[in-house]
């Protein structure tokens, strides 16, 4: 807990959800397993982040709703080449790598929604300590540029988070979930499912308490979920809102935790997010049908972050910061088959956003950080898909955005896979990437340039599939990502400008294997080597990471898992220290679950069984030895 002088601000209420959500007054929360599908029969399987579902594959990754993780962030850091954790603790920022990128080069999105903040000082990163992953029925994780399918921000990947699909038949269900933690954490949530010949309707409401996981550094939240599915004017609507509030202590980002030359710095931080996402789809010919969606969100931001004296580097001066985001999107496409093997997608989409911010920057006396700034951007696409050949398979993607009406960005995408055995598979892809500058970079006063130009990414990867009843299946991937123009503060100038050039180079191998008919095992190492143009070391970019996750499942009553995660040493940095080496680390995690009925289960998990000292951050270290214990009751 923080310390009695620290003050906090009280959690905002959620509004409509007291009315909407009454029937749902117990809550569940499930947590993630991180899953790498590869499919090299010849099923029609989905290609990630594609309008274009067609015969092979690149990687497939999945979040689905299994093991005993309490938030996204601890499903993603198990990914190869994917380093994810709260900076500043269990009510700090998150903080996302994929192949050394920066947080704000991943783009998030929520059943469609984009939900990265371009008016944050990160730049534009996403917080997921604002979704609740009770409500999350799994998600795509898809690596490298992909501007071409998406547009700004996914320069170095996605993140699409799906939420709880409600059910097309005529059934009612409620199901709930109470986790508690040793140290004083919780999470309670549950939703109730009604569905009925032509939809369904999913609601869900969540509450949580980080508690003493992480000391003096905790996240309170409560977040709300509606999800409807019906059949209308032959076609399908889809609908999900989304609601969450947040209110967190932290220590503040590159104050040195426990090890400042002072009494530790905390910032109070609360948050708010309201989305809502209409989708419909309609078959208008045998082989052509008409997409369209509509989305609106709404995420507000209050920090108040204390001075941070000078170190080894200079001190940050106290700000508080009250910030506003607002976006709406419109999209439609069609798809075609023009052929049994040739499908194209080609559509538009049109979106627009303001950003405000409120605040004041105290250099020895109170500067106002006000600003404001709207900005759109229209967008046109294609995508087809081609199987020239039984063994051969091509994507294709282009996409030109006039954002803020200026000269057209061009990203595009190739990607193909050849099946050239039963048990070998070929792959390899090339894309570019955009990103603008943030409302931040762009408007903050002090520091801001009106002048930045966009971030450019592109990636190439290649890769193989070895398959086979004794191996089980292995996936081999190279990847060389560059990132150019980024935007950076300059001291001597004393703004924002684009100078930057980072690239990333590595190799994930990821293995799974069914060693007997109850046991599993998936296995996963990394290499990366990330270098920047100016010489300066990027932080939290382990060279080295490795994860296993063993399952075992006895009949239905009975399972078992144990996951071992590594990391090799890396640089971090804070105001008291400058930069230092972080020691690598060993975590083991050990869970069992129990289901004496078709309606309950009793899970058991043991967090850093071994209680391994460490941490992603410079006197911040990572939760000891945790025992966590959930009771699942589900009504179908």
């Amino acid at each position: 807990m923080a310390p009695k002088s620290h003050q906090r601000m009280p959690v905002s209420r959620l509004g409509f959800v007291p009315y909407v959500f009454t029937l749902a007054l117990c809550t569940n929360v499930l947590a993630a397993e991180i899953v790498f599908a590869q499919d090299l029969g010849n099923d029609e399987i989905i290609v990630t982040s594609s309008r274009v579902v067609t015969q092979g594959d690149s990687r497939l990754s999945k979040i689905v709703s299994d093991l005993s993780e309490t938030n996204v962030l601890d499903a993603l850091d198990a990914m190869p080449s994917v380093t994810a954790f709260n900076n500043g603790g269990a009510g700090g920022n998150s903080f996302l790598s994929i192949r050394g990128g920066e947080p704000n080069f991943t783009l998030v999105l929520l059943d469609g929604i984009r939900l990265n903040d371009p008016t944050n000082s990160a730049g534009g990163a996403f917080d997921f300590g604002q979704v609740n992953p009770a409500f999350l029925e799994d998600a795509d994780v898809t690596f490298g540029a992909s501007s071409s399918i998406h547009g700004a921000d996914a320069l170095s990947g996605v993140v699409h988070l799906k939420t709880l699909s409600p059910n097309p038949i005529d059934t009612i269900g409620f199901q709930t979930r109470q986790t508690l933690n040793s140290r004083d954490g919780y999470s309670v949530s549950g939703n109730a499912q009604l569905g009925w010949k032509s939809g369904g309707v999913v609601l869900g409401v969540g509450t949580r308490d980080t508690g003493d996981i992480t000391p003096d550094s905790e996240l309170k939240s409560a977040s709300a979920l509606l999800r409807l599915r019906q059949d209308l004017w032959g076609g399908t609507l889809d609908f999900t809102a989304y609601r969450a509030g947040t209110d967190r202590t932290a220590y503040a980002e590159d104050s040195g935790g426990a090890r400042s030359g002072v009494a530790p710095v905390f910032e109070d931080r609360e948050t708010q997010i309201s989305l809502g996402g209409l989708r419909y789809v309609r078959p208008i010919s045998e082989t052509t049908q008409l997409n369209g969606s509509l989305n609106v969100l709404k995420q507000t931001a209050l920090s108040d972050i204390p001075a941070i004296p000078s170190g080894v580097l200079n001190g940050v001066p106290a700000r508080r910061d009250d910030t506003d985001h607002e976006r709406w999107q419109a999209q439609v496409f069609t798809r075609t088959d023009l052929r049994p093997n040739w499908r194209l997608a080609v559509g538009a989409e049109y979106s627009e956003e303001i950003g405000e911010g409120d605040g004041t920057l105290d250099i020895g006396f109170p500067l106002e950080t006000n600003f404001s700034q709207k900005r759109n951007n229209l967008s046109a696409f294609a995508e087809t898909s081609i199987n020239p050949h039984p063994k051969f398979h091509l994507n294709a993607a282009v996409r030109l955005d006039r954002p803020n009406e200026q000269s057209v960005q061009p990203t595009y995408k190739l990607q193909s896979t050849y099946r050239a055995t039963e048990w070998l598979q070929l792959q390899g892809s090339f894309a570019t990437s955009y990103k603008l500058p943030s409302i931040f970079a762009l408007s903050f006063p002090l520091i801001a340039n009106p002048s930045l130009e966009p971030e450019e990414g592109e990636s190439l990867e290649l890769g193989l599939i070895l398959k086979g009843d004794r191996l089980g299946q292995v996936s081999i991937t190279a990847h060389d990502s560059t990132f150019k123009n980024l935007v950076d503060f300059d001291p001597v100038a004393f703004t924002n400008v684009n100078r930057r050039k980072v690239q990333s180079r590595g190799i994930e191998i990821v293995w799974d294997k069914g060693l007997s008919d109850q046991l599993n095992l998936l296995a996963s190492v990394s290499y990366a080597d990330v270098e920047t143009s100016s010489g300066q070391p990027l932080r939290n970019r382990p060279e080295f990471s490795a994860n296993s996750l063993l399952n075992y499942q006895y009949g239905e009553v009975f399972s078992a898992h144990l996951e071992w995660k590594y990391s090799s040493d890396f640089l971090s940095s804070s105001v008291p220290t400058g930069f230092l080496t972080l020691d690598k680390f060993h975590r083991v995690d050990i869970g069992v679950n129990w289901s004496p009925g078709s309606s309950w289960r009793l899970s058991l998990d043991v967090l850093n069984a071994f209680n391994e000292s460490y941490g992603y951050s410079v006197g911040i270290l990572e939760p000891k030895r945790t025992l966590s214990m959930s009771l699942d009751f589900n009504i179908p």
